[in-house]
């Protein structure tokens, strides 16, 4: 019978990454449109909160510093021992 419906024995190829469904990125939400829906003495002390709790970016001498100490805290021992095994 060779109907257009595969038969059982016929296996059909795997499903592959490119048929898989794709994560969006859902948009980043405003805190000016959450805040223009709240009460404006609310949104106010809201808008100040978030000022004061914002961090500012390091200065370049100071992510040189961070840069410097994480590859003598981390990464040199990480390639002593590496080293180490290899000589074993």
């Amino acid at each position: 019978m060779s109907g257009s419906t595969p038969s059982p024995s016929t296996s059909s190829p795997a499903p592959t990454y490119a048929d898989a469904p794709v994560a969006t990125k859902s948009k980043p939400i405003k805190a000016e449109s959450v805040l223009s829906r709240l009460p404006a003495p609310f949104a106010r002390s809201l808008q100040r909160l978030i000022e004061l709790l914002k961090i500012p970016p390091p200065s370049t001498p100071e992510i040189l510093q961070r840069i410097e100490t994480m590859e003598r805290v981390i990464v040199l021992p990480i390639k002593v021992a590496a080293i180490a095994m290899l000589l074993q």
